[in-house]
């Protein structure tokens, strides 16, 4: 990255924030400075620096994308604001140019497709859209595949997918899969159908645990070649859906999988499920009664501009509007699916993982509530040779809210070895 210091505008004599903020939005004319250089940098000193509701409403008065991404410059640790970027460290503010190169965009491409007669929402990172027919692009030998957690909502993980996608060097694609019944096509959005295997044929309880797991493997038989290499990611009950992948067809050409804060064992008694197990199990029918009464007569744009706030609150990109998260049938489907995870995910699978034991990495957080540090002890314990991992940022279990550059990197330096002999 270069910076043309010819054209920066350094404030390095505004002392108070308060003066700092007429001086962005008043003298300097913000907005006009940003249409005369579309590329520009934000930049604050980590001890006189603004209020984050400030920075989104910079953001939010040039009608810029939430945050993208962590990226490093420079080893400087920088959020990015769309054009509009924070770099906490140094020790100046101003704003200067940058190089419209590193801006370049990451192509995803969004289906909604009929898979075991349920409504999923694929979102594939990368120029492969079809990995059977496409002859525009050379074939990968490898598809990493990412499973979410619950809420099964796909789009919170394209800033995970674009990050692990540009740190494997935009080799293979990273495709995303919603979980069933989590995710409604858009009225205008064409919902893609194929006559071939189980996606013609209705999988039984598809929105329970059990049909999550036929789900994952009935796309995987109809749009992924038989002889494509798999990289699985698992986050949270993605991890479970994993391995249970692994134990009911052996030989899915599985080269590493990854269990991101796996809630593969006594969930319910964790300190998050002793909360959640009588929420979703015994006063289900109440949030489903709930959520219909508020969600269902609101309308679209309103659901839109609410959740579109909540993003920009929590830096997540929103470059597809995650609506079902507002939507009652899916809120349904996710808090049915978890009352099924409290009751049913309670003894680990020893089986599975000491058969797979050496494609498995396990990523444990110090502070996760849904799947606690003991459980990471008991786990290392039984399984010493393992790639077990405990994490030492205390990162928290729904990283994608803020940390997917970080997990991703996790991945990617995991990955480099195997990805060496594609």
């Amino acid at each position: 990255m270069r910076f043309n210091w010819e054209k920066s505008l350094l404030l390095n004599k505004i002392r108070s924030p308060l003066s700092k903020l007429k001086c962005i939005f008043g003298k300097i004319g913000l907005p006009k400075l940003h249409k005369l250089y579309p590329h520009l940098v934000f930049i604050q000193h980590k001890s006189c620096c603004f209020p984050k509701f400030i920075l989104l409403k910079i953001a939010y008065r040039l009608r810029l994308k939430a945050c993208h991404y962590p990226l490093t410059i420079y080893n400087y640790h920088i959020l990015s604001f769309g054009n509009l970027t924070l770099i906490p460290e140094l020790n100046y503010l101003g704003f200067i140019e940058m190089d419209s190169e590193l801006k370049e965009e990451i192509p995803v491409h969004e289906e909604f497709i009929l898979c075991g007669g349920a409504e999923t929402q694929v979102l594939k990172c990368g120029p492969w859209t079809d990995l059977f027919y496409d002859q525009s692009v050379k074939r990968p030998k490898l598809l990493i595949f990412i499973i979410p957690g619950n809420p099964g909502f796909s789009a919170f993980y394209v800033p995970f997918a674009k990050a692990l996608y540009s740190l494997t060097n935009r080799r293979f694609p990273v495709w995303t899969i919603s979980h069933a019944g989590h995710a409604l096509a858009p009225k205008d959005k064409k919902i893609l159908k194929t006559s071939e295997d189980s996606n013609a044929q209705e999988i039984k309880d598809i929105y329970g645990l059990n049909g999550q797991i036929e789900h994952k493997l009935a796309f995987l038989r109809t749009h992924v070649p038989k002889d494509m290499k798999l990289v699985l990611i698992g986050h949270s009950i993605g991890s479970y859906f994993t391995l249970q992948m692994l134990k009911r067809v052996p030989d899915l050409p599985v080269i590493r999988a990854f269990l991101l804060f796996p809630t593969i064992e006594r969930m319910s008694e964790s300190p998050n499920g002793r909360i959640a197990t009588p929420l979703l199990c015994w006063f289900r029918y109440v949030l489903y009664a709930t959520g219909y009464l508020l969600f269902k007569p609101c309308p679209e744009k309103i659901k839109s501009f609410l959740i579109r706030r909540v993003l920009q609150v929590i830096n997540l990109e929103n470059e597809f509007s995650p609506l079902n998260v507002l939507e009652p049938f899916c809120l349904a489907n996710a808090a049915y699916l978890g009352g099924q995870e409290m009751m049913e995910v309670v003894k680990r699978d020893d089986e599975v993982i000491k058969e797979h034991l050496c494609k498995l990495t396990f990523y444990y957080g110090t502070t996760d509530s849904w799947c606690p540090k003991e459980y990471y002890e008991d786990i290392k314990k039984d399984f010493p040779e393992g790639d077990i991992r405990l994490c030492e940022k205390n990162i928290p279990h729904a990283f994608i809210i803020r940390f997917n550059q970080e997990m991703a990197g996790m991945v990617a330096d995991s990955l480099k070895d195997d990805l060496s002999k594609m």
